[in-house]
């Protein structure tokens, strides 16, 4: 095992009379970081300059938890707001640029308390066929898992067994994720399930739970090697799921097509909370005591750690392509932290490649929808959730919404689809690039415009 020796860097996250408590962390479509808290306010982070903050307080309820950038490129950012006294626990839209302004809120229902939200991106049953990408969450309260769909309002839930018969299930919801099927037109519901013994909604057990809404009627759970193993968090890739746990700290990697499992063969000195995959094609994990990194092979190898300052703790995390870093909060310090993420060994720099091209060319004004579609691969495998950089250039042509660049994460299979692009009125070469920031020469590819 191979022990990073860099530091991380903290910032202390500024107080207020209430509570500014961080939860989870996520680079904004603005480039700035966006930090949720405790008590009314999202928090706006210079990442060139960390002491540079500005509280986001308009129209905030009380908690805010999980936090996404919005999965179609837009300018705004999705978070969860689990209930307080008085509240219905909503998912928010915020806009952040070019101003801070309240968009929607879904509620999910009275004392709902959903944590974590991730997003799905699926090709819809239509024709002509087209994407649509949803942010998912867990609600413990009703012992349901759902989606909102973006561009809609209002949530769809789909319940997890009740009654009698059904005590495999008796479980609290935590964290979601979801596998995507080969056609791309289903998803499967992956979910960590917990043994809660706080009143008045107190459950038996642990497990992890799986379910693909509109092609099976039945709920599977997956059971941890021990029945005091408390499944945390949850990501997933085209192959695997991946499970961090407690009692005792391992992670857990699950094969989507036959459920098999395997553990990591050493234990994390600390507890796992959230996960990430890295652009090195490992799994970065925030710890009570440190931040981890595994391999991804069949022993889940513990390849480094980062030892945190004295007194820290890592509970949310996030890639930052133009940093090359991670950051995460640090709720016990009332601080977030940036680790530089080192250079990777030769075979593991990750590099954007060109998967189909759905054009050649247009007609002036004519719209294309979907014109490339790329995958970012590290080693030969490809790695979810990688902030892409989508850039036109031209003379005339743009995005459909008039804009010239997007930056998009990839999906569970490496991939990104760019979104439609509008031709313009004049002759031109159209050159479409994309790349995970500056670490990379652009995949680039050329549409011709002409009559």
């Amino acid at each position: 095992m191979n022990t990073q020796t860099q530091n991380p860097v903290e910032y202390a996250i500024q107080q207020d009379k209430q509570d500014r408590r961080p939860h989870s962390i996520t680079v904004g479509p603005d480039g700035y970081l966006y930090v949720t808290t405790h008590y009314k306010c999202v928090m706006q982070i210079n990442p060139n300059d960390p002491n540079t903050q500005v509280p986001k307080t308009s129209d905030m309820p009380t908690l805010s938890a999980g936090i996404i950038r919005d999965p179609k490129g837009l300018s705004s950012i999705w978070f969860a707001s689990p209930a307080h006294e008085q509240e219905y626990d909503p998912i928010f839209e915020f806009e952040v640029a070019p101003e801070w302004r309240y968009l929607k809120k879904h509620d999910l229902g009275k004392d709902a308390r959903a944590q974590t939200i991730t997003q799905v991106r699926i090709m819809t049953h239509s024709y002509p066929p087209a994407w649509e990408d949803r942010v998912l969450f867990a609600e413990p309260i009703r012992k349901a898992v759902g989606y909102v769909k973006c561009g809609s309002s209002g949530a769809n839930f789909h319940d997890m067994p009740k009654g009698a018969g059904n005590e495999i299930f008796d479980t609290w919801p935590w964290s979601v994720a979801a596998s995507v099927s080969e056609d791309q037109k289903s998803f499967r519901y992956w979910v960590t399930g917990q043994k809660w013994d706080v009143n008045p909604h107190k459950r038996a057990v642990n497990g992890v739970y799986h379910f693909q809404p509109g092609l099976e009627s039945k709920w599977h759970r997956i059971e941890m090697d021990k029945p005091t193993q408390v499944p945390v968090h949850i990501i997933t890739d085209s192959q695997y799921v991946w499970v961090g746990t407690m009692n005792p700290n391992l992670i857990v990697r699950i094969d989507i097509k036959d459920g098999s499992t395997k553990s990591s063969q050493v234990e994390l000195s600390g507890a796992p909370r959230q996960m990430i995959f890295g652009p090195d094609d490992r799994i970065w994990v925030a710890g009570s005591d440190k931040i981890y990194r595994f391999k991804k092979d069949d022993k889940i190898t513990m390849d480094a750690s980062v030892t945190l300052p004295d007194g820290s703790e890592a509970l949310g995390l996030c890639l930052d392509a133009n940093q090359k870093a991670v950051w995460y909060t640090n709720p016990r310090g009332r601080k977030i932290g940036r680790y530089k993420i080192p250079k990777a060994p030769k075979g593991l720099e990750g590099k954007t490649q060109l998967e189909s091209k759905m054009v050649e060319s247009l007609s002036p004004g004519e719209t294309s929808d979907a014109p490339i579609v790329v995958r970012y691969v590290t080693d030969g495998n490809p790695i979810p959730n990688i902030p892409l950089t989508c850039r036109i250039v031209a003379d005339e042509a743009t995005f459909a919404d008039g804009s010239r660049e997007y930056v998009l994460h990839t999906d569970t299979a490496g991939r990104v689809v760019l979104p439609p692009v509008w031709a313009g009125n004049k002759a031109e070469e159209v050159r479409l690039e994309v790349a995970y920031a500056d670490t990379e020469p652009p995949t680039t590819t050329t549409i011709r415009v002409g009559p």
